[in-house]
């Protein structure tokens, strides 16, 4: 029994050293979660703080965006204001500029010009001639001032139209101030007569037209009045005729110095302008 006895307890595991063990490793994992908790206890104290750092920043990142839609409203709203207070204002302008404007109107000196055509062509060496007198009419609150006449004279053919075109008032616009003619001068409701001019048109004109029925009288007043830097002119175009029994204004004969002449009332106001 002895021989069996020592073998029989080497050959068999000794399991009485397994809860030993165990329990050897419970106590490991027991004193680990201890050093691990107050690692957890330590942390604790300072993400709380953290935590309300990070609050406080999104609460006012949110109150920064606020401020900006706000301030971006009333930067909106203030544009808004303004250009409704530019528009009235440049309206308010306008309105000045315009009564401004007809004060000026109402102030400025205006002339117009009575025509008078009559007697006989006169014959030249190589023009006809038409005697003119204009009647000046001052109906504005100002003198006008350097009052010249412009007049030029062209052929009237049967079935023609009449030109519209006043080159020689055109031609005198143009002119430097400066470099105008002296002229008259015009108080206002005084009624200047003005000298008697003569108008002319080349015979060659009317020989050649044989279908010619009168002849074109186109012509203007120039002027100008205080403070005006700009040529002020009121224009005209009148068709000159035989002065018939009656009043009436027919065409020319071949010879126009036979006939008495006149105006053609039917043509007056085709080409009158003032400005």
């Amino acid at each position: 029994m002895n021989d069996h006895g020592p073998s029989s307890r080497e050959g068999k595991p000794r399991r009485g050293r397994e809860p030993t063990r165990f329990v050897s490793l419970v106590e490991q994992l027991h004193r680990q979660a201890q050093q691990r908790r107050p690692q957890a206890d330590n942390q604790a104290p300072h993400e709380a703080p953290l935590v309300g750092v990070t609050r406080r920043l999104v609460w006012a990142t949110w109150l920064l965006v606020l401020v900006g839609f706000l301030s971006l409203g009333a930067a909106i709203l203030q544009w808004l204001v303004l250009r409704k207070t530019d528009k009235n204002a440049a309206h308010q302008v306008e309105v000045m500029r315009g009564q401004l404007e007809e004060m000026q109107v109402e102030q400025r000196a205006w002339l117009y010009a009575d025509t008078f055509i009559g007697g006989r062509i006169g014959d030249g060496e190589e023009n006809y001639y038409i005697p003119v007198t204009l009647y000046y009419h001052n109906t504005g609150h100002l003198p006008a001032l350097f009052i010249v006449s412009k007049l030029t004279a062209r052929v009237v053919v049967e079935g023609g139209l009449l030109s519209e075109k006043n080159e020689v008032c055109d031609e005198y616009r143009e002119r430097p101030l400066k470099d105008t003619d002296r002229g008259q001068t015009t108080f206002p409701s005084q009624e200047h007569t003005g000298s008697t001019t003569n108008v002319d048109f080349k015979k060659a004109d009317w020989t050649i037209a044989k279908n010619g029925i009168g002849v074109l009288v186109v012509g203007c007043v120039d002027y100008r009045y205080p403070g005006s830097k700009v040529h002020h002119q009121t224009r005209f175009g009148l068709v000159v005729g035989a002065a018939s029994a009656g009043g009436t204004i027919s065409k020319l004969p071949r010879d126009p110095t036979s006939v008495d002449i006149g105006i053609n009332g039917t043509y007056q106001g085709i080409m009158a302008s003032a400005d």
